[in-house]
């Protein structure tokens, strides 16, 4: 199976569902993409690459607010799917960011995610573009089509 998203930045796929044109008629600029992205449960059960392990905090790769739920967890338990995170917000997030230090995908960036991540915590919203809002789910959406 095929990743939704493979070589799509989240701006890109947002003016192609906007301007109702099929993500693959969207031409990528730059190396071939790779788009081997695993999902959460099979991070659960696969090593993980160097620059991130399951023992670390996750406010180590994505900033949290002192005391919150997320600042508490380690990796390994948002990977699994931690009770703070509903959302699945946390658990995609470090999928993507496992599937990028692996070099699973390469058309994202740790800056992008931490960005979309910073945006997500401070406003409850991620905007890919002007006038666009991407809440939890639609990130989620987002991230999950970047993985097989």
């Amino acid at each position: 199976m095929a990743c939704t998203y493979c070589g799509i930045s989240a701006s890109a796929a947002v003016s192609a569902v906007g301007q109702k044109k099929a993500i693959g008629t969207l031409s990528h600029h730059g190396p071939a993409p790779v788009c081997n992205g695993i999902p959460p449960a099979t991070w659960c059960k696969t090593a993980w690459p160097s620059g991130c392990s399951p023992s670390d905090a996750f406010s180590k790769h994505f900033g949290c607010n002192i005391g919150s739920e997320y600042a508490k967890k380690t990796c390994g338990e948002i990977i699994v799917g931690a009770g703070c995170d509903p959302s699945r917000m946390g658990q995609y997030m470090l999928a993507a960011y496992l599937n990028i230090l692996s070099r699973r995908v390469n058309f994202l960036s740790i800056q992008t995610l931490q960005e979309v991540w910073g945006e997500w915590v401070a406003n409850g919203y991620y905007a890919p573009m002007a006038g666009q809002q991407w809440y939890a789910n639609d990130i989620v959406g987002y991230l999950r089509g970047t993985m097989d």
